[in-house]
């Protein structure tokens, strides 16, 4: 059953909880590698025989987003580093199914949005980036965002409409 609900849960988060910690790192094998830490600390929750009522996970997506936040802080203790750095960067941030749909001019303009946007994302508030990238990247709505950050809805909106003004303001876009 536990590897039933790993499966179920690997497929349907994946990709949001990499895209997640790719904008917080410096490369796409260190995002891979966070990512695959964040999904073996779920799988030992999961198997853990010691399951007792009060280290059963009650919410699977605010469980993985958290374990995902705190393997990127742990990386970047252990290297002693900024958030992020975009002279590593190699790799794209579009999804592979879209670029194959999209011309190579297409293809490189939104690399280079993308690249603008996570570099600017880079100066906010570590709170603010991840937000914006939980609702606008992931698509997590407003009350999922707040049981992952323990905050009611109107926090979660208010800080959103903040991070997104800071963001204009970072990328010097006017209102």
């Amino acid at each position: 059953m536990a590897t039933d609900l790993f499966s179920q849960l690997y497929d349907q988060y994946l990709d949001k909880i990499y895209r997640f910690i790719y904008f917080r790192v410096d490369s796409e094998d260190i995002a891979h590698d966070l990512t695959s830490r964040v999904f073996l600390n779920l799988w030992k929750k999961l198997n853990d025989p010691k399951k007792t009522l009060f280290s059963r996970i009650k919410n699977h997506q605010a469980f993985l987003y958290r374990s995902a936040r705190n393997a990127v802080i742990d990386f970047y203790r252990g290297r002693n580093q900024g958030v992020m750095s975009l002279e590593s960067l190699s790799g794209t941030i579009s999804d592979h199914s879209l670029m194959n749909q999209k011309s190579a001019v297409e293809a490189m303009e939104m690399n280079a949005d993308m690249l603008a946007i996570k570099d600017a994302l880079k100066h906010l508030k570590l709170e603010y980036s991840e937000i914006l990238i939980m609702y606008y990247l992931n698509d997590l709505s407003i009350q999922e965002i707040g049981r992952i950050f323990n905050k009611n809805e109107g926090t979660i909106r208010i800080i959103i409409h903040r991070a997104i003004r800071a963001l204009k303001s970072e990328m010097k876009i006017g209102d």
